[in-house]
């Protein structure tokens, strides 16, 4: 069948066409949400005669050889479709996807998968029916040993087939219906394009201000247009596949949380899919404060037109990406670097693009790695800090965020002096939001239920009153308003009928627990370390050697252990700090009579000693003495 430039054509009238959708497109990217819409649009129409028929948004295609065409845009749509026609078992029209040849055998094939069963299709699609989906893909997904079936595209294949399958099967009564309005009352604007321009150029006025299309996809099509125009054949193959390769590289490693969470601090899943577009943003020095997710797609873009209207030879520099991507994985493998730019990175000290000017202008490495030690040592004790993070004057509470910063720079220093092998875990930092401030010793005196309780907790601070006595931390006349106050705790819990949360012993706990703060420094940085939240919840209302015995104990633990042990069904264990594991080991603790059940006046003193010194000689440079 003809068909003009711009003609309405039905989808029965695409019999034995074929479809090809080229790598500069993105893939198969519609949601639930997207299929459900056509789907009911099409159901819901109504025919009003035979010139009335329901209208998709234009198909832009161009001719290759009879019957067959390149698709430039409306892949999305006639791929929905064609999943649609393979459940009601109508062969239409053919689909070749060339982002990976596994798409189309599984496109192909995909009514050899069986059902998912109980999906109702009038459940919320957010919360219920896609996490039902992406359960069931994972499951699916694990069956098959080719790597390249768990990819974007054939997940949402699968997601809209299983849906497409649900709807119809509970659509049974009006399903004949459904089929005549998709076959004969659907129809689709047929433009095909004609002169000289590529595809390439017509995909891309198409898509021209389109959030739908991601950034990385429009410049890496800008890039495609300008190998396109080598006139060497077989010079123009080499290096479109060159630029497939290197461009698959870098996404791939991007990929791995472990880099990527080293560059960056985003933990969302926004770039997921394109992570290389962090490269582009930072070649074009995109603003912090700019929101505009095409920034640097516009420059890239304006670029490439301004050198066509000059017919420059130099256009588009795909080099200058390959170079700020090998400078960073350079970074990432040098340990000494990998752990002081994952640190600048994660407080934000500067930007990766400065960092990039700063090694670019010096001459020799141990130059920027000296740099980079002024720039932290600046931001933690230079004339813009003020003071704000003073080890002896940080206290919970009023310098949470400073304290935060410190043990997380105490953490990354234990783990490069510890072991040559060891590297910081920036991706289980950030992942897990931060890790939140865990006292060492210290208990949540409002969660007391019971008088036996209580009497713990008497004896702990009795003993670690008895130890700050002894290293004179604690003076005559505070031990003996301390032992003052325990005595009239404990008269009032031998009291007959008081029980836990009787409301005057709660009052003279919570009198007794702010000496404690006080005169033990509960809330000094000496008594503070890390913890993931969950962990940190867990143990909050511990005494020192059960917190210590319960933490110990999450480390050690297998996944499977942990699970079970806390009726969880967590895809990855807690994570326990090095700093906080040394802390309850008594790593920091100099003397060598160790007492396990408190930690005493020596031991917060070592501690906040080693944080001190493992700073200093961290940082050291020749200009800071």
């Amino acid at each position: 069948m003809d068909k003009s430039n711009e003609d309405i054509v039905s989808i029965e009238a695409l019999k034995d066409y074929h479809f090809l959708v080229e790598d500069y497109q993105r893939g198969y990217k519609w949601g639930l949400q997207q299929v459900h819409e056509l789907l009911t649009d099409i159901l819901e129409f109504e025919r009003g005669g035979n010139e009335s028929f329901y209208c998709l948004q234009p198909l832009v295609v161009k001719p290759i050889k009879e019957n067959t065409y390149e698709l430039i845009d409306g892949q999305q749509r006639l791929t929905t479709i064609f999943i649609i026609l393979k459940c009601l078992k109508e062969n239409i029209y053919s689909i070749t996807y060339r982002t990976r040849e596994s798409s189309e055998a599984f496109l192909n094939e995909i009514t050899q998968i069986n059902g998912v069963a109980g999906i109702d299709v009038q459940a919320d699609l957010d919360t219920q029916i896609t996490p039902m989906l992406q359960k069931a893909w994972t499951a699916y997904a694990k069956d098959f040993e080719e790597d390249d079936i768990d990819n974007v595209d054939n997940y949402h294949f699968y997601c809209a087939y299983q849906y497409i399958k649900a709807w119809l099967d509970y659509m049974q009564e009006s399903r004949q219906y459904f089929k005549t309005n998709l076959l004969e009352y659907v129809k689709i604007i047929w433009y095909q394009h004609k002169g000289e321009e590529n595809p390439e150029e017509v995909f891309i006025k198409f898509n021209q201000g389109k959030i739908e299309l991601a950034q990385a996809e429009l410049i890496k099509a800008l890039f495609v247009l300008q190998l396109n125009e080598e006139k060497n054949v077989e010079l123009r193959s080499f290096k479109l596949n060159q630029f497939a390769e290197e461009w698959n590289f870098i996404e791939n490693q991007l990929q791995d949380d472990t880099f990527w969470l080293f560059v960056s601090n985003d933990t969302s899943d926004n770039k997921k899919s394109n992570r290389i577009d962090l490269l582009f943003d930072l070649i074009r020095e995109k603003p912090a404060s700019n929101n505009d997710e095409l920034y640097s797609y516009h420059k890239y873009l304006q670029e490439f037109k301004d050198h066509r209207i000059n017919n420059d030879q130099e256009r588009l520099n795909w080099q200058e990406i390959n170079e700020l991507f090998n400078q960073l994985y350079e970074w990432y493998h040098d340990r000494h670097l990998y752990h002081l730019i994952g640190f600048i990175v994660f407080e934000g000290i500067t930007t990766i693009s400065q960092l990039k000017k700063d090694y670019e202008e010096t001459l020799i490495k141990s130059e920027f790695v000296e740099g980079l030690k002024r720039a932290i040592y600046s931001y933690l004790y230079g004339d813009k800090a003020k003071d704000k993070f003073n080890l002896e004057t940080v206290t919970y509470g009023g310098s949470n965020k400073q304290i935060e910063t410190i043990l997380v720079l105490h953490n990354i220093i234990n783990y490069y002096y510890t072991d040559n092998y060891y590297r910081f875990p920036f991706d289980r930092l950030k992942k897990e939001q931060g890790w939140s401030l865990e006292h060492i010793h210290a208990q949540n005196t409002d969660l007391f239920e019971s008088i036996s309780q209580i009497e713990s907790w008497l004896r702990d601070i009795e003993a670690l009153a008895d130890n700050f006595s002894r290293e004179k931390e604690l003076n005559k006349d505070n031990l003996e308003v301390l032992q003052s106050r325990i005595a009239i705790v404990r008269s009032k819990t031998k009291e007959e009928g008081v029980s836990g949360n009787d409301r005057e012993l709660k009052r003279l706990v919570r009198s007794l627990d702010e000496s404690v703060s006080s005169y033990f420094n509960k809330d000094s940085l000496s008594n503070l370390c890390l913890l993931d939240r969950r962990t940190n919840s867990s143990v909050g209302n511990l005494f020192f050697n059960e917190k210590r015995e319960k933490i110990l104990n999450i480390d050690k633990m297998t996944l499977e252990e942990y699970n079970k042990e806390y009726e969880k069904s967590e895809k990855i264990k807690p994570y326990i700090p090095i700093s906080t594991k040394h802390v309850f080991l008594k790593y920091f603790t100099s003397q060598g009579d160790v007492n396990m059940t408190f930690w005493g006046s020596i031991d917060r003193d070592d501690y906040l000693q080693n944080i001190q010194s493992s700073i200093e000689k961290f940082l050291k440079t020749e200009a800071i003495v």
